[in-house]
């Protein structure tokens, strides 16, 4: 698939997606499932499907639009830098979270 005007490849967007997708729970204090991802993007006007996401945790797709990415990391209530940035800092900030909402 051709990249988007202005898309960026995320070469460990799968690895992060799923290191979010493995620790944060949803308002319930559930881990998010890529369905419910999708809905939940969806809901707050990111319109993306489960199939979609899919791909880009599977690493078969690595140029998300940026609204997907922003979407997806608000939901997580993470910085969006986290998909572009070296993480490390980022994960430790993501894991105190984690561990405050039982996660």
């Amino acid at each position: 698939m051709v990249n988007q005007p202005g898309a960026q490849d995320l070469p460990d967007l799968a690895e992060r997606l799923r290191w979010l997708l493995d620790r944060i729970p949803d308002a319930t204090g559930q881990l998010w499932s890529v369905e419910g991802l999708a809905r939940e993007c969806t809901r707050r006007g990111t319109p993306v499907t489960g199939n979609g996401l899919r791909h880009y945790f599977a690493g078969y797709r690595k140029s998300p639009p940026a609204r997907v990415i922003f979407e997806i990391a608000d939901v997580f209530g993470v910085d969006p830098r986290y998909f572009w940035h070296s993480t490390e800092q980022i994960q430790r900030e993501i894991e105190q979270l984690a561990q405050q909402h039982g996660g």
